[in-house]
């Protein structure tokens, strides 16, 4: 599922705000606590709590400050989550986002998964953008 929109601020604000894994409980709606093991960068592995459990992570790309993929797992769920950072001008940015779920689970349930991959979206981006916002 994918998804495009602007912020009002730079690419380099958007990936500070993105890439600021411990600040996430702050701003991120659903996430209640978060651990990570290094800095961020491609290979870095971390773990957030949301309302599902721990989900696990992996930093698959972590290309400053234009694009971000990471892989998420939770029980026999796989996602993949794939972040594009455009420069629109000196102070606004292009968003797009693309998360997929895959495993044996997400086949069997389908539609719910789906439904599920839609509301999630629709939390992290309005925050996404309000909190980098703030940040500009």
């Amino acid at each position: 599922m994918a998804t495009d929109f602007d912020i009002d601020a730079s690419p380099e604000t958007v990936w500070d705000t993105l890439t600021d894994f411990d600040t996430w409980p702050t701003w991120q709606p659903g996430v209640k606590s978060i651990k990570t093991t290094s800095a961020f960068a491609a290979g870095a592995r971390f773990k957030w709590s949301a309302g599902i459990g721990w989900i696990r992570g992996r930093i698959m790309t972590a290309d400053r400050p234009s694009r971000v993929v990471w892989k998420g797992f939770h029980g026999r769920i796989e996602s993949t989550h794939v972040w594009i950072l455009e420069p629109v001008g000196p102070s606004r940015t292009h968003v797009h986002t693309d998360e997929s779920w895959s495993g044996l689970l997400t086949r069997i349930l389908t539609k719910t998964t789906q439904s599920t991959l839609g509301k999630q979206l629709d939390l992290w981006v309005p925050a996404l953008k309000a909190e980098a916002e703030r940040r500009a």
